[in-house]
């Protein structure tokens, strides 16, 4: 079963007074959950798990033909007193709404509170769901769990509820930040109402508001049983200061694990790796031994767009659709293209490195095998500079079929696009899904993807029928199994984007060794991405 997510609602002036005009005094947290069960259909039979008549949400379930509730304490007065992993004294299917509004986190065992809420639901009702996630622990009287996105899609599948719809309750990344760490000093009531300024300014001035950490998610189900709150939350840095550290360590980490292999003195030209801050770049060809090998090493330094964040915000302001890079056109149109992807081509960065590597290496009329094809870019400048039927693109991930139409159709352009795997054996493989997009592979990076089966072609079989001149592939680490074979004779470069921070530096400097003893002796290195080649494309 898969989910869907509901994004929050933009920063907005007259909701910010309707908010608080309703609800005066109260948390930002609060206000948001009240919103958003008061745009929520609650109706019918109604069951309240963990409330009770005197809990300050009851008018909002004015809907309602009848309201029971059940709950641990008898000072909410709730109409039945139900202690935690106890069965509720309801029949099957009694109810047409259950909802269960931050009280699943007190439970140590949620999954039996789960399985009792399916059980009272009539055939046909819905689950309306709150839990914290990037929250303080409290009390209450204990605090048990934050469950990640994967656990409620994988409890929700074995309990039976059949549709899962999940929304973040965020108003932005400032108001989020105090809402954890507190308002303290003078006038705190002032830097609350500060932050949610800032935070309509930013959505302001960005058009679309990213997703930010937050305290839950409502969710309901159209048809069958369904729902849980949950919070989907990709910028955990702005919660507290140990988070904040934790995610910098992480980044600093994968800078410095990410060209961890180009760091090796064999491919530091002058001794400074590849593309490492703060560091100078040779463009002179340095010969190296490597496997018994002369290989000629090319540091090419990453081109760094000036303005790129300007850039970005101007296209955004002016809600620029598409831009043009390297001669292809790429949409940018954020209700097709993830946000983040839409930003980094706006901002000239989105596969800079491989887009300059490929124009340097590929020879016009070459075949071309191109695996992780992601939005299309780079299909389409290969298609440019070696003609469209030469192209061949391989991608696992469907759910980017319709960018790559789109951009297919501005470069009116049709390569031959298919969607499957490249795996050795050309068996169905399990797929991990991310919420990026593009970040999206066969490997499990415990990122709390979704979980699919994706159908696959075997690498060796492409070479035989396809017979390629050249090989681009970013398959997000699934690079090292694919090319512990050989490659063919006819293959004279190959284009692939390292990735050490996910399989390791030991693992990326074997491969590299490998390609030396078949003779790809020509090295061009532009961050993460090597152009290995046989015979230089300039001769």
């Amino acid at each position: 079963m898969e989910y869907t997510y509901v994004p929050p609602p933009t920063p907005t002036l007259s909701r910010w007074r309707a908010l608080y005009r309703d609800h005066p005094g109260l948390s930002c947290l609060r206000v948001l959950e009240y919103e958003a069960i008061g745009s929520t259909d609650i109706s019918g039979d109604v069951l309240d798990y963990g409330g009770g008549n005197k809990a300050p949400y009851t008018g909002l379930l004015k809907n309602a033909d009848s309201v029971k509730s059940a709950n641990i304490d008898p000072g909410i007065k709730p109409t039945h007193i139900v202690k935690p992993g106890e069965p509720l004294p309801f029949d099957d299917g009694s109810f047409d709404c259950v909802v269960c509004f931050n009280t699943l986190e007190h439970i140590y065992d949620p999954v039996a509170s789960m399985n009792e809420i399916f059980r009272v639901l009539k055939k046909g009702g819905r689950a309306v769901i709150t839990v914290p996630f990037i929250f303080r622990i409290h009390g209450h009287p204990d605090d048990f769990t934050r469950a990640t996105p994967s656990w409620w899609q994988e409890t929700c599948r074995r309990v039976g509820f059949e549709a899962l719809n999940l929304q973040p309750l965020v108003w932005g990344r400032y108001t989020s930040a105090g809402s954890i760490l507190g308002h303290r000093g003078i006038w705190p009531r002032g830097q609350f109402h500060l932050q949610h300024l800032k935070d309509w300014l930013y959505a302001k001035i960005t058009i679309r508001q990213p997703v930010y950490a937050g305290k839950g998610a409502i969710a309901s189900a159209p048809c069958l049983p369904a729902g849980c709150w949950w919070p989907r939350s990709n910028r955990v840095s702005y919660c507290r200061p140990a988070v904040l550290r934790m995610a910098w360590q992480r980044r600093e980490d994968r800078r410095t694990h990410g060209s961890a292999s180009l760091d090796q003195p064999h491919f530091s030209g002058t001794g400074t790796g590849g593309s490492s801050p703060g560091g100078t770049h040779s463009m002179t060809r340095e010969p190296r031994e490597i496997a018994g090998h002369t290989v000629f090493i090319e540091n090419v330094p990453r081109p760094k767009p000036a303005l790129r964040s300007l850039r970005r915000v101007f296209g955004r302001l002016t809600g620029t659709k598409h831009v043009e890079r390297f001669g292809v056109r790429l949409c940018v149109d954020e209700t097709i293209v993830p946000r983040s992807v839409c930003g980094a081509i706006l901002a000239g960065t989105y596969e800079l490195a491989e887009a300059e590597l490929l124009q340097k290496g590929l020879k016009p009329g070459e075949k071309v095998l191109e695996i992780g094809t992601g939005v299309g870019f780079i299909s389409l400048l290969a298609a440019r500079l070696a003609g469209a039927q030469n192209v061949s693109s391989f991608e696992a991930n469907d759910t980017l079929k319709p960018i790559l139409d789109e951009n297919r159709r501005l470069n009116d352009m049709a390569s031959d696009l298919t969607f499957k795997a490249v795996t050795k054996d050309g068996q169905p493989v399990v797929f991990y899904r991310d919420t990026n997009l593009v970040s999206s592979s066969i490997i499990d990076r415990e990122a709390g993807a979704t979980r699919v089966e994706v159908p696959a072609v075997a690498f060796s079989d492409l070479l035989a029928s396809l017979e390629p001149d050249v090989i681009v592939m970013d398959v997000e680490g699934a690079e090292i199994d694919l090319l512990r074979d050989p490659l063919p004779a006819g293959v004279r470069a190959l284009l692939v984007e390292t990735h050490p921070h996910i399989v390791g530096t030991e693992a990326t400097d074997e491969m590299i060794e490998k390609l030396v003893r078949e003779g790809f002796v020509h090295h061009t290195v532009m961050h993460k991405n090597i152009l290995f080649e046989r015979e230089r494309a300039d001769g």
